[in-house]
């Protein structure tokens, strides 16, 4: 202070505390938590939600750079479909070129088709250097695994997953290096994001996407394969909160728009956001 006009020493009393930025995305997430609410279905707590979520977004700094509105919507999407980002590993939020894309986990994928009622068991697993592994197609499928003794964990030559339904009958999907290569190059966040932090999980999941057009998937869980690894605008925004079939508080009018700057969602005579690539 030693050397300060009393004018500074004023200024500096006077300045505006510096508003770190997850205090941002944590009041944002609060303004918006009935709306987030409205969005989820009965299974999941709103107030866990928007706790896992201000802890997803403080833990990867990148998010908090990330245009709220792109945020909220990538928010609002996995809120519609019932997948929690975190440990669980079934949605990742992912920053992309300054927005947020959504992208679900082999275990969100699975949750999803096993809503359906007509899977009794679906998992996906992944080969590592040094397991015994055979996969059999055409009339008599069928895959042999067996962990060896030895393997190398650092390097995965094959995923699969496979899927047994109520009436007996049951279906898999196998993929090699090659496969899982190509999938992670055409992916958004192939350069960054769980394919860097958990690419086991991601292997997995790639298994899972190309086994999901044999599955009888529900209404949302299709939307959500299809959706996935989107970046979301309004008007991805309203389908999100307005899925019927996943299991709504009934006769509850969804969301209209986000504003572009606060992530915050505003109503029918405010704002709206453009689609994706409009001017």
């Amino acid at each position: 202070m030693a050397g300060q006009s009393l004018a500074e020493r004023s200024a500096q009393a006077n300045a505006p505390a510096q508003v770190r930025p997850e205090d941002t995305v944590r009041a944002m997430i609060q303004r918006q938590q009935t709306e987030i609410a409205r969005a989820l279905p009965r299974t999941l707590d709103p107030d866990r939600f928007a706790r896992i979520l201000v802890t997803e977004v403080k833990a990867n700094k990148a998010l908090m750079q990330c245009e709220p509105a792109s945020l909220m919507a990538a928010v609002m999407k996995a809120a519609s479909l019932g997948v929690e980002p975190g440990p669980l590993g079934h949605v990742y939020l992912v920053p992309f070129k300054g927005k947020v894309t959504m992208i679900l986990g082999y275990k969100g994928i699975i949750d999803l088709a096993r809503r359906s009622g007509q899977v009794s068991s679906l998992y996906a697993e992944v080969v590592y250097e040094g397991d015994v592994f055979h996969y059999q197609l055409g009339l008599h499928r069928n895959i042999e695994h067996e962990r060896g003794r030895t393997i190398n964990r650092s390097r995965i030559t094959h995923a699969y997953a496979v899927a047994h339904y109520k009436d007996g009958g049951f279906d898999f999907a196998v993929l090699d290096e090659i496969d899982i290569a190509d999938r992670r190059r055409r992916s958004m966040a192939g350069d960054s994001g769980p394919w860097k932090t958990d690419f086991a999980a991601m292997a997995r999941k790639s298994a899972v996407r190309a086994l999901a057009p044999f599955l009888p998937l529900t209404v949302e869980a299709a939307k959500a394969v299809q959706v996935d690894e989107g970046i979301y605008r309004m008007s991805d925004l309203e389908d999100a909160i307005d899925v019927g079939d996943i299991d709504h508080e009934p006769e509850r009018e969804p969301a209209k728009a986000i504003d572009r700057e606060t992530g915050e969602v505003l109503e029918a005579d405010e704002a709206t956001l453009p689609i994706e690539g409009e001017s």
